[in-house]
């Protein structure tokens, strides 16, 4: 009689315990109907046109603020400080309409832009700045190609046009 130890084989002891591994199974994605091809809610679109987005209308370019230091010199508008912050008359925002053309910037200094003494701070000040480019520019001072054009002012929204009205209102 043999006592002795003998093992079984790995088949032999996983005989059964295993499954045979299944390839993976894709799902085929079928296209669902009535479904609405993805569009992009943030473009507006006006008389068929593209109108770039408010952000981007607000933004300040250095051309724009290159003008808007020929007109008021490389200083602060109020003290002369050549330490100067590029300050929205009308302010840029949710549908405020102030976008970033140089008829509504104006350099100042951070004492008189968000200091103590500033727009910011002083409301009535804010009121000095806007009620002084009223009569320098006109009523538009504020708006852009793509605003006098969506409201009904200019035919296109091209520069040359855009200038053309603007210099219009300002001989007024």
């Amino acid at each position: 009689m043999d006592l002795g130890f003998h093992p079984y084989s790995k088949s032999n002891q996983l005989a059964g315990h295993q499954k045979e591994k299944d390839t993976p199974k894709f799902k085929v994605q079928k296209p669902r109907k009535n479904r609405k091809p993805k569009s992009n809610k943030n473009v507006e679109m006006f008389h068929n046109r593209k109108v770039p987005h408010w952000k981007q209308r607000d933004a300040v370019n250095r051309k724009t603020a290159n003008q808007t230091l020929r007109f008021y010199g490389e200083a602060c508008a109020i003290c002369g400080d050549p330490n100067y912050q590029l300050h929205h008359i009308q302010h840029k925002g949710y549908g405020i309409g102030g976008r970033g053309v140089w008829r509504n910037l104006v350099p100042l200094c951070e004492l008189h832009h968000t200091g103590a003494e500033g727009v910011h701070t002083i409301k009535a000040f804010d009121q000095f700045w806007k009620d002084k480019h009223d009569k320098l520019f006109g009523p538009h001072y504020f708006k852009d190609r793509w605003d006098l054009w969506m409201e009904g002012l200019i035919e296109n929204p091209t520069e040359e046009l855009y200038e053309k009205f603007m210099q219009s209102q300002e001989r007024r």
